[in-house]
């Protein structure tokens, strides 16, 4: 019983083998072919890019309007407000947080408000 196992594994494995080897040859003769293309194409190309004809412009100088600067300036301007927004509220949240923590720690309404007005007196 477990020969037979052994037998059809082996036969498997011996079938794959042959199956991976022919798809890897015929995968590595697709890729020599492609290469072969890619080659001639590359020499064919080479010489035009070793010797070129006349030399490229050169760029002109960059000079933004007005109009670009008050842009970039009212984009910058508004990230900074937004995070600072963003900033704020979170300092506010964490200032309510510790606020709200002192006095949920007393059960009762009295020493709550006793609490509240000796903080509020200093």
């Amino acid at each position: 019983m477990i020969g037979d196992f052994d037998d059809s594994a082996n036969a498997l494995w011996t079938l794959y083998g042959k199956e991976a080897k022919s798809h890897d040859e015929a995968r590595i003769q697709t890729l020599k072919e492609d290469m072969d293309g890619t080659s001639q194409q590359i020499s064919s190309i080479a010489p035009q890019v070793a010797t070129p004809a006349t030399p490229p412009p050169p760029f002109p100088t960059f000079k933004p309007s007005a109009s670009d600067i008050h842009v970039n300036v009212f984009w910058f301007m508004a990230l900074v407000f937004s995070l600072s927004a963003a900033l704020f509220a979170t300092l506010v949240q964490q200032w309510v947080r510790d606020y709200m923590h002192v006095f949920q720690r007393h059960d009762g309404l009295l020493k709550s408000a006793r609490l509240r007005q000796y903080l509020y007196d200093g």
